[in-house]
This record gives C-alpha cells, structure tokens and sequence, in this order.
C-alpha cells in the first residue's frame, strides 16, 4: 500500500487534474480506513470528472462508501 500511494501522490504531482487518480487515491485511503480522506478525493475527483459520466458515478460511489 505505501508504494501504490507513493506512485499516485507522485503521478498527481505530475497531473493533479486527472480525477481518475483521485479517485484511485481515494479508494485506496477508503481500504485503509481513512474516510474523510477518501471523501475529499471523491469529491475532488468529481469536481474534475465534468462531463465523463463512469468517473462522475465511480466518485459518487466511493463518496457514499465514506460518508
């Protein structure tokens, strides 16, 4: 986990406006545990999605598992 974290946190530096590393970066914080976390990323991820329905929906559903 802290290598797949350290490859997302690099890969947003990188992109920051890619929600789909959002979201993969919010739905490994959901698997450890860290809800407010994972609900800031799906928040952001959705914010970014715009029109792009499957991640708007994917941020929905990570949104609800950490509320």
């Amino acid at each position: 986990m802290p290598a797949a974290r350290a490859s997302l946190e690099r890969a947003l530096r990188l992109d920051a406006n890619n929600p789909a590393l959002w979201l993969e970066l919010g739905e490994l914080e959901l698997q450890t545990g860290n809800l407010t976390q994972a609900a800031t990323m799906a928040r952001k991820a959705m914010t970014l999605a715009g029109r792009d329905t499957r991640l708007s929906d994917r941020a929905e559903r990570l949104l609800r598992a950490a509320e």
